[in-house]
């Protein structure tokens, strides 16, 4: 397993991104968290990288602003909106409001898989991850959260108490995002290869292998993706490959070349190429920009 395959996990980003932390600031170690965003604003070290997290995670915005980029949108989050960023997804924090006010939820993939069942949680992934609400449903989100809150600051929480409110916030994240149908067999060949590249794609960018594990034809895979996710199977696996080589690049210590090979390329020249095109700048010239942020 390479270094990059390696998600990184909520420790090591409380450790490298969070700055100022007070000493009796309480960590929860739990697979499902919660904290105060009020909390949290003015110990983010800004802008934070393209990074992937080992985790899945929930903002609840109930007043001010922040910059999120997922994948490759760039969205300005507002009050009364919730945020869904999955495990391995590319993300990254630009910026934020100093009036802050709602919660993060941490929830590990164990907690998921405690939640939900197959179909549902392979629903979350056909959702918009930035949702805005009527004023009526941000109350009851915010209301749920500061049960969830309340419960886990207590000297002894209830897991299973947490368990219901994550179970049911989610949930409402499900309804509020429209997904009620069950899942077709095409939108869940379409979503499962997107999870599988994201696994796969430092060594697999052949649309043969995808379309070998899910024992279907390239075409059929290819007609499958389109119709959910508006690309073709290989667009899918070059904009993957090129999203996570933006996280390799703040590397400094490896050499474009290095970071091309990793990532399984024969011809470094090809890989700027590629990157050029799908970015609109080339590596060197994203590195100089990432050294210019960090001087």
């Amino acid at each position: 397993m390479t270094k990059l395959e390696k998600l990184i996990t909520s420790e090591f980003f409380i450790d490298k991104y969070l700055q100022n932390v007070p000493d009796n600031f309480k960590w929860q170690n739990t697979p499902l968290q919660i904290y105060p965003l009020s909390r949290l604003t003015d110990l983010f070290t800004l802008p934070i990288p393209f990074i992937r997290n080992d985790y899945n995670f929930l903002f609840y915005l109930k007043q001010g602003d922040f910059v999120q980029v997922i994948g490759t949108e760039n969205y300005h989050v507002q009050a009364d909106s919730f945020v869904f960023v999955a495990a391995g997804v590319v993300n990254s924090l630009q910026k934020v409001s100093k009036d802050m006010a709602g919660y993060f939820v941490l929830i590990k993939d164990e907690a998921m898989s405690a939640f939900f069942n197959r179909e549902k949680l392979l629903s979350l992934y056909t959702i918009n991850p930035v949702f805005k609400m009527n004023s009526s449903d941000s109350a009851w989100m915010g209301s749920l959260l500061e049960l969830l809150w309340s419960e886990y600051e207590s000297d002894q929480p209830n897991a299973f108490i947490g368990h219901g409110i994550g179970q049911a916030l989610l949930y409402k994240v499900l309804d509020l995002s429209g997904i009620n149908k069950p899942v077709s067999r095409m939108q869940q060949i379409a979503i499962e290869f997107k999870i599988l590249v994201h696994r796969n794609f430092m060594t697999e960018k052949n649309v043969s292998f995808y379309a070998d594990y899910f024992s279907v034809s390239e075409n059929y895979l290819n007609r499958c993706v389109k119709k959910y996710f508006y690309k073709s199977s290989k667009e899918i696996i070059t904009e993957t490959t090129i999203l996570n080589s933006q996280v390799m690049l703040w590397t400094l210590s490896k050499s474009i070349a290095e970071i091309s090979y990793e990532l399984n390329f024969e011809d470094p020249s090809y890989f700027t190429r590629l990157f050029k095109r799908f970015t609109g700048t080339s590596p060197t010239e994203y590195r100089r920009k990432i050294m210019h942020d960090l001087s």
